[in-house]
């Protein structure tokens, strides 16, 4: 594939662009670089756009092999992670162990299982197992999209030992600890509601924190997991508490809750635990485990469970059935 480095003069100088003959007709791409005269300046604008000029034409040549191109090969591993943009709690955490790993700036396609493996040995020496094993599914994740964008010819991540994950306690309210909880005021009207709103349906912060009004209609609410992106439906019982939590304050429109940062939430609901008396490690993600627990305990079976809590495999649940 011949790409042509193009001039065409103008009034504010001489104006760069790529062009090449491909599916039947001329393509062009305008480089946004001009000459304008200064010797220095255009000698450097001119190396810029010779280089942009034989970049496109592996790119081109190599998408017709199927392959990624070699410049982008030899990108960095760390430059090509910033370059995704993601930008969640686990990229983030990933980004932060890949920053202290001495490894991150090898070629991205020169990554194989003895660098993955490195890798793995670090994380396990610097966190828990648990942890460990979400900031290794999520480096298996970025490496499953350099494979799909021809940077790598397999997954070098699939041939390497998981990480075990150990199982931990899990906190939860019992139904007195919740009526505690509920007898004692709290800072924080909006949240003491949500709180023990997700106590009684065991939705997840994030979902609770978007909940509108439109999503609940005719005791059910209908809403789409932040989370997971799956659809649920929660019936709400006519005059039970989690109805009368839902509709005790009707003047946020057009959200159910209005709740500020999580982070702020979260030393407000340790203090109102502590002055209700409860001295279990209270986040909020308790009252989704509270739930699930009160859930089994009063006879619903462990599949519906599931299906309230929106898990994506009932051997999540399983965990509740054990407390």
């Amino acid at each position: 594939m011949n790409v042509q480095l193009k001039r065409r003069p103008g009034k504010r100088g001489t104006s760069l662009f790529l062009a090449w003959w491909a599916g039947g007709r001329w393509n062009y791409e305008f480089l946004k670089l001009r000459l304008t005269g200064d010797k220095q300046k255009d000698k450097e604008t001119e190396r810029l756009a010779e280089r942009l000029r034989a970049n496109r034409e592996e790119e081109l040549e190599s998408m017709a092999w199927g392959t990624a191109p070699k410049h982008k090969r030899k990108m960095s591993f760390m430059d090509y992670f910033e370059s995704l943009g993601k930008n969640n709690r686990n990229w983030q955490t990933l980004r932060h162990n890949l920053k202290q790993f001495p490894g991150a700036h090898v070629p991205i396609g020169s990554i194989g299982d003895s660098w993955v493996r490195k890798f793995r040995d670090y994380l396990l020496d610097h966190m828990t197992a648990n942890s460990a094993y979400v900031i290794f599914s999520t480096l298996k994740s970025m490496l499953a999209r350099a494979v799909r964008e021809k940077l790598l010819t397999s997954n070098p991540a699939e041939g390497i030992e998981p990480i075990k994950r150990t199982e931990v306690e899990i906190a939860y309210l019992t139904a007195a600890e919740v009526q505690m909880m509920a007898a004692t005021p709290c800072s924080d009207p909006e949240l003491k509601r949500a709180f023990l709103f997700s106590c009684y349906t065991g939705m997840r912060f994030s979902d609770v924190a978007r909940l509108k009004w439109e999503n609940y209609q005719d005791g059910k609410l209908n809403y789409r997991q932040k989370k997971t992106k799956g659809f649920e439906y929660i019936s709400i019982p006519r005059g039970g508490p989690a109805e009368r939590l839902l509709t005790a304050n009707k003047s946020f429109v057009p959200h159910v809750f209005n709740l500020g940062r999580a982070s702020t939430l979260s030393k407000i609901l340790k203090r109102w635990a502590a002055a209700a008396g409860i001295k279990k490690h209270i986040h909020y993600h308790v009252s989704r485990h509270t739930a699930a627990t009160l859930m089994l305990e009063n006879g619903v079976d462990l599949f519906t469970v599931s299906k309230i809590l929106g898990h994506s495999s009932i051997a999540m649940t399983q965990r509740y059935a054990k407390v």
